[in-house]
């Protein structure tokens, strides 16, 4: 096993959307926002930006959206530099028709030498 050692680590946290809808949203000029994240019985306590927090309840309400908490996690399981944000969702477009692939024909001398390529349409 290799074995590394890091200050921290980058944390991404997936929450369900529908856990915002009943947070109210803090008056401008409020001070950090404190949270905890609960994940198989482990507790991750951290804060948020009242303005970031605000913003995602807004888009989280109008729109379908996934929403993610992004921060460091510490030594002392502190979730730091917490940011939280709604992503809207994009319909899954259907991929574009493939172009049709080229067949190619060599025309060779009689000594071997490579007369010409050309490019045929491939036949369905």
């Amino acid at each position: 096993m290799i074995h590394f050692t890091a200050k921290a680590l980058k944390t991404t946290v997936i929450l369900d959307p529908s856990q915002l809808s009943g947070i109210a949203p803090s008056p401008p000029g409020s001070k950090a926002i404190p949270f905890a994240v609960e994940v198989d019985g482990r507790i991750v306590p951290g804060q948020f930006n009242p303005k970031t927090l605000r913003r995602c309840i807004q888009t989280a309400a109008s729109e379908e959206v996934a929403v993610i908490i992004q921060g460091r996690l510490n030594g002392a399981n502190v979730l730091q530099e917490a940011g939280i944000s709604a992503q809207p969702k994009k319909p899954k477009e259907p991929a574009p028709p493939r172009p049709p692939t080229a067949a190619y024909r060599t025309d060779i001398s009689a000594e071997g030498k490579i007369l010409a390529w050309h490019a045929e349409q491939a036949r369905s």
